[in-house]
């Protein structure tokens, strides 16, 4: 389509670009032209009405921070309630005497071992008539859980967030 002689997408076509930009300590604005003749050689009346194309971008700093930030400790929390849950089953087998040459009691057996060695003889195992009771398993999903939160509290300090913008 052209309006008196101009097609809207000419290369004499000039576009306004506002750049927001808001950051941690100040919010920044930058207005440029895009494409087109030079900013000072175009005048309001240069180009009719429905051809000059204007357009506001905003980059929020802060909110993408946050973001990043969300998304990190939403990874350590899904690897740490994973963890949990695997060693809650771990010990909810063996209190219950589950068989151990079942399929299902080895695999979860083998899988959180290497998790709850470190912690195996702190505490004795109360076993009778092939139910078991092991601390160690215990004792390992509070580790872990205060390792959770210790490195969400790490992954904000590193970040710069504070408790007023978490």
């Amino acid at each position: 389509m052209t309006i008196k002689g101009i097609e809207p997408d000419a290369p004499d076509q000039q576009h306004q670009e506002t750049v927001v930009t808001h950051g941690p300590n100040q919010d920044t604005t930058e207005r440029r032209s895009v494409g087109g003749p030079p900013a000072a050689a175009v005048t309001q009346t240069s180009a009719p009405a429905g051809i000059a194309t204007s357009r506001t971008v905003v980059r929020d700093e802060v909110g993408e921070k946050r973001r990043k930030v969300a998304q990190i400790t939403q990874i350590i929390w899904f690897a740490v309630g994973f963890l949990e849950v695997v060693l809650a089953l771990r010990l909810v087998l063996k209190v219950l005497g589950a068989g151990q040459t079942a399929d299902f009691t080895q695999m979860i057996m083998a899988a959180t071992r290497p998790f709850v060695m470190p912690f195996l003889g702190i505490f004795p195992n109360a076993a009778t008539d092939g139910f078991e009771f092991e601390p160690a398993s215990v004792v390992a999903m509070v580790i872990y859980l205060l390792l959770g939160v210790g490195l969400v509290k790490l992954v904000r300090i590193l970040y710069g967030e504070t408790s007023e913008t978490a």
